[in-house]
């Protein structure tokens, strides 16, 4: 996992500048690493392959991190479960 970085060159004054005229908030690596995780869950990658990608200990971490991004909610999952249900009991 990434650590904090503290370098600064005469090229960052030039980004602030930069960032400070088009009036923009300045990306830190770590909005970056947030920035791909949302994408990734939006592009529906496994959260447990996304944990090992962003090198979290466990997927524990993950959820609690990223799991309101996740697609779905409870209404949805009880109604998936009902209409299994249903139709495991018309099977039998």
């Amino acid at each position: 996992m990434l650590g904090a970085l503290d370098c600064h060159c005469e090229s960052d004054d030039a980004v602030d500048v930069g960032v400070a005229s088009a009036l923009l908030e300045r990306v830190t690596l770590h909005d970056l690493r947030h920035t791909y995780a949302s994408f990734a869950i939006a592009a529906g990658v496994n959260v447990k392959a996304l944990s090992e990608y962003m090198g979290h200990a466990s997927i524990v971490m993950t959820m609690d991190r990223y799991g309101h991004l996740l697609p779905g909610n409870e209404a949805e999952a009880a109604g998936l479960l009902d209409a299994y249900l249903k139709r495991e009991s018309r099977r039998s």
